[in-house]
């Protein structure tokens, strides 16, 4: 009996796989209605200076593929190693986002100094900051650590959706149903205290974003 095709034992998401999804996911975002708050205009200019974006794991599929094409092609999303990471990655491309592959277990210190560097380019990075397995709505030291390390602003990045399904994982993850409202909120641009605490920092940008975040349990 021929087997089924099974994601078991590959490394990468085949082609032939990809791009129907990708172009399925086109056509659902379609139905949305997407507002985007972005009252500090860093959107409207195009990411003309280079910010760290934090966003939370659970929303992160619906929320920087929805932003204008000139911004993502400014922006490296920072995915995880793992194998997982590589499906992301693959998807992530093919919406014309540049990857930046590591975390905090595997590969940390080179994404770190990758993303300095193209922050100093003039690129923006994104971060989950409670990812890549939590808990949900924490906030990882490696977004405070990589301000720090390059100087950059952090811009607290949140989706929330009119109406979601949400999954059975450990962050929760939220999928909006077609044709609800998308509204996109850019936070204002965070600068860490350099005399601070590091996990006073660390809460800083938590509470930032939290005050951005509607959810069904809050």
């Amino acid at each position: 009996m021929p087997k089924l095709f099974t994601f078991k034992n590959k490394r990468r998401l085949p082609a032939w796989l990809a791009w129907p999804l990708a172009l399925l996911a086109k056509l659902i975002f379609l139905t949305y209605r997407i507002k985007i708050d972005d009252r500090e205009k860093i959107l409207a200019d195009n990411l003309t200076a280079a910010f760290i974006f934090a966003c939370w794991h659970n929303r992160i599929l619906f929320t920087v593929p929805l932003l204008p094409r000139a911004c993502r092609q400014k922006l490296s999303m920072l995915i995880s190693a793992s194998r997982d990471g590589e499906y992301i990655a693959t998807l992530a491309k093919l919406f014309q986002l540049k990857v930046v592959r590591g975390s905090s277990s595997r590969g940390g210190l080179a994404a770190m100094l990758e993303m300095k560097a193209r922050l100093h380019r003039g690129d923006s990075v994104g971060i989950t900051v409670d990812g890549p397995r939590g808990p949900r709505y924490c906030v990882h030291a490696g977004v405070a650590a990589l301000a720090a390390y390059s100087e950059a602003r952090v811009v607290p990045l949140i989706s929330n959706f009119t109406h979601y399904w949400e999954l059975n994982s450990w962050d929760k993850m939220q999928i909006p149903v077609p044709f609800t409202t998308i509204t996109v909120r850019v936070g204002q641009p965070i600068v860490l205290d350099g005399t601070a605490d590091h996990q006073q920092n660390i809460e800083s940008i938590r509470q930032e974003m939290l005050a951005l975040t509607q959810d069904k349990e809050r």
